[in-house]
């Protein structure tokens, strides 16, 4: 468990890089159905993380930030190695029947030697698709990455979206729209 949060800390770390200029703090919010839901110190988003046990231990973290309607993926492993940070990638990720193709995805390193990847996906959509997928895989050309159990990912998303949610309140989408 000590290992999960310590991840925790470098991936909202990696998610403030790209989202704000300084670093963001994750807030224990509720534990659904096994997935850790928490929420931004000083942005206006929430996340959910998991933890696979298997060989090089694969950690996913989604952040959602409904203002910019955005969902951003994050997922590591401690033996993918030959990952280069920042490296530029595309990658198929299946969810369930849905598949989101062509998906530019950047190379992530964390401090404990950990490798990984992200992408951006629109908000809303991915999400939904998210939440009734039993089952996420992550292609590169013809080569699995991973395949990762969804489980509880409804019960998840629902609650991940009630914590943006109360991030959000009163905030308009824009505001200098007249």
């Amino acid at each position: 468990m000590r290992r999960l949060h310590r991840r925790l800390a470098l991936l909202a770390t990696a998610t403030a890089m790209v989202s704000a200029p300084a670093a963001a703090e994750l807030v224990f919010w509720k534990e659904v159905a096994g997935w850790r839901i928490s929420r931004s110190s000083d942005e206006p988003s929430c996340t959910m993380t998991s933890s696979y046990e298997r060989e090089g231990q694969t950690f996913l973290f989604l952040n959602y930030t409904p203002a910019k309607d955005d969902a951003y993926l994050a997922i590591s492993n401690n033996l993918w190695q030959s990952i280069v940070e920042d490296e530029k990638m595309v990658l198929d990720y299946h969810l369930g029947g849905e598949v989101w193709s062509d998906v530019k995805a950047t190379g992530l390193s964390y401090s404990d030697r950990s490798k990984g990847f992200s992408s951006l996906f629109d908000g809303s959509d991915f999400l939904t698709d998210f939440a009734l997928a039993p089952y996420l895989k992550i292609m590169r050309g013809e080569t699995v990455i991973d395949r990762l159990s969804l489980k509880g990912t409804k019960a998840a998303v629902i609650e991940l979206s009630r914590c943006a949610a109360s991030r959000n309140k009163g905030l308009l989408k824009d505001p200098f729209a007249n």
